[in-house]
């Protein structure tokens, strides 16, 4: 069961679910701007990006499409099933990790996560999805250069090797 809508994922889980009524079968997100509710909670819908095939959450941290059935929406599916069937699906994200996820960066709507093994989390939500993608595509740039430098050293080097991106 969900308690709380943080991401992509999140939101389209809850879309995904059964309607309970006809009419919430014939609604689409332009009538949800006001919020939806999970577990006593609402989460407001984004009424400039809102659209009737596209849901974006209020605080920027996920957007779901809608993808037909039939369509391929690169998103993951809890079933084949579902994946057969129109089914709404994360909108815009990315996600790279290294060096058997040692570190990444991930990018779900306008949050942009960076993370490492050691325990290192940030969460930034910008204003804009060019921003977010910016930092993303900044942040995977870094890391990239880093792991192939670390990679380009000897096996007597890396015991000296200090990861600086680790060291936040």
């Amino acid at each position: 069961m969900l308690n709380s809508i943080s991401s992509s994922s999140d939101l389209a889980t809850v879309l995904n679910a059964q309607p309970l009524t006809d009419q919430d079968a014939r609604e689409t997100p332009r009538d949800w701007l006001d919020g939806i509710w999970v577990a006593g909670e609402v989460y407001p819908l984004d009424a400039a990006a809102t659209t009737d095939t596209l849901a974006v959450l209020a605080n920027g941290t996920g957007a779901v499409s809608w993808s037909p059935k039939g369509a391929y929406c690169s998103g993951s599916h809890r079933t084949a099933v579902e994946s057969q069937a129109g089914h709404w699906c994360a909108a815009d994200t990315d996600s790279v990790a290294f060096g058997d996820d040692v570190r990444g960066v991930t990018r779900d709507w306008r949050q942009v996560t960076v993370w490492d093994s050691n325990g290192y989390l940030e969460h930034t939500v910008y204003g804009t999805l060019a921003e977010a993608k910016e930092t993303f595509d900044r942040e995977n740039a870094e890391m990239s250069h880093d792991w192939n430098d670390q990679e380009a050293l000897t096996d007597d080097d890396e015991e000296d090797e200090i990861y600086p991106s680790l060291l936040h």
